[in-house]
């Protein structure tokens, strides 16, 4: 700009363009399923303020955090990130709390025995595990599966009671 007299006067601005949105990364909980019904929250973000969301619900929860009790189910956990432009990043996982036992059932057995040898069996929650011991020196043999049921062989039986002990334990870890 110019004045009657000929000064002339400059002025400048800087306008900062940020179309970019933040990055965000969550590493904990994973996607699946988890016996941990207090997991651990991990996320990161590359800037802005940070929001977490626990199944749509705002929590006052930051990354190291634990996300307080669950209850069984299927959980989402949602960071979002805004920067100061206004540009919003963010990531979602879905995950299963799972801290129920598995099913387990274990067919009846004769007591009363003359054959130092017995199959046991029983059912069992789809894809449980299933581990036989025995009190005694008794052999537990291999358990073998079909479909949600099992069984097992124990031989060399001892002389007197031989306390049979069966756990079952899912896929994350609950028995």
């Amino acid at each position: 700009a110019t004045d009657g007299v000929g000064n002339t006067a400059t002025a400048t601005a800087s306008i900062t363009y940020d179309a970019v949105a933040p990055t965000v990364t969550i590493t904990s909980p994973a996607a699946g399923t988890t016996s941990d019904n207090t997991p651990l929250l991990t996320y990161t973000a590359s800037d802005g303020s940070v929001v977490v969301k626990v199944d749509n619900v705002i929590v006052a929860k930051t990354s190291g955090d634990s996300l307080g009790t669950l209850t069984d189910g299927s959980h989402t956990l949602r960071v979002e990130a805004t920067d100061s432009a206004g540009n919003v990043g963010s990531a979602e996982v879905t995950f299963t709390v799972d801290t129920t036992p598995p099913t387990l059932t274990i067919n009846p057995v004769s007591t009363q025995t003359n054959v130092n040898s017995q199959t046991i069996t029983g059912t069992r929650e789809s894809g449980a595990t299933i581990s036989v011991s025995v009190n005694t020196t008794a052999t537990v043999g291999t358990v073998t599966y079909s479909a949600n049921t099992w069984s097992c062989a124990i031989s060399n039986l001892a002389s007197g009671a031989n306390n049979i002990t069966v756990t079952a334990t899912d896929g994350v870890g609950n028995t």
